[in-house]
């Protein structure tokens, strides 16, 4: 947010100078300006935070599958809210105080890692589904309080995504 605040008042400043060096310096003047018109489009136009996520998933996927089998062996319990608190070494997985829902409900199991959260339980992070089939729109129903869709998803591996409801 401050980084395009920043943006923003270079853009500003840069039409500014532009404006009062035009008849000095002729066309030379607007090189500022589209070097930062450029950059906007740049930071607008490419996703770099997905592009973050899948090469952190990437990085990271024999840990990710780790923890997996920990839930699946009940190493790793959830609480009545379907949270549970990853071991210290494997904390940075889930960028969000190191907590991870999960739920084991029909057979299927669940696990989410955050990357991404707010207090509105909006939330982003890496899903991991035994049962091979994509999002479902009543995952992690019970711990969200309501009834919502996720907004996007996109498969990393085999019976991984990446999601989103926000």
């Amino acid at each position: 947010m401050l980084s395009g605040f920043i943006l923003l008042l270079l853009l500003l400043l840069s039409l500014g100078s532009f404006i009062r060096k035009v008849k000095l310096e002729g066309l030379k003047s607007l090189i500022p300006l589209l070097l930062n018109i450029c950059t906007l489009m740049i930071i607008l136009g490419i996703p770099l935070h997905q592009w973050w996520n899948k090469f952190f998933f990437r990085l990271n996927n024999h840990t990710f599958q780790a923890v997996v089998v920990m839930v699946e062996s009940g190493e790793i319990q959830p609480d009545e809210n379907h949270i549970a608190q990853l071991p210290p070494p494997y904390e940075y997985l889930s960028r969000c105080g190191g907590e991870i829902m999960i739920d084991q409900s029909n057979g299927i199991t669940r696990v989410f890692f955050y990357t991404y959260r707010d207090m509105f339980d909006d939330f982003a992070g890496y899903l991991y589904r035994s049962d091979f089939n994509p999002p479902q729109k009543n995952d992690f129903e019970e711990r969200t309080n309501r009834l919502r869709s996720w907004s996007w998803f996109e498969q990393l591996r085999p019976y991984w995504y990446f999601c989103t409801n926000v």
